[in-house]
C-alpha cells in the first residue's frame, strides 16, 4: 500500500503513519493482504535510517516488484 510519508516535520511523518496503519487494519479486516512500506519504516526510522523518499524507494522497489509473485 503507497501513501506519502517523507516531510521534514516528524509530526506530519507520525499523522501519514496513523493514517497508514488504519488504513491498512481496514483493508486486512476485508480480507486484503496488505504490505505497507510506511508500517514497516516507521518504526525502523526512529532509530537513524533516512526518511527520505530517495532512500526508501531503493529499499522497497524489490518487494514491490515481486507483489504480484505473492498473488498466486
Amino acid at each position: 500500500m503507497a501513501l506519502p510519508y517523507s516531510h521534514s516535520d516528524p509530526l506530519v511523518r507520525e499523522v501519514r503513519y496513523g493514517t497508514a496503519t488504519s488504513v491498512a487494519a481496514y483493508l486486512m479486516k476485508q480480507g486484503a493482504v496488505v504490505f505497507s512500506p510506511i508500517i514497516y519504516g516507521h518504526q525502523i526510522c526512529r532509530y537513524g535510517i533516512d526518511t527520505n523518499f530517495k532512500r526508501w524507494a531503493e529499499l522497497d522497489y524489490p518487494m514491490i516488484t515481486r507483489a504480484d509473485d505473492c498473488m498466486g
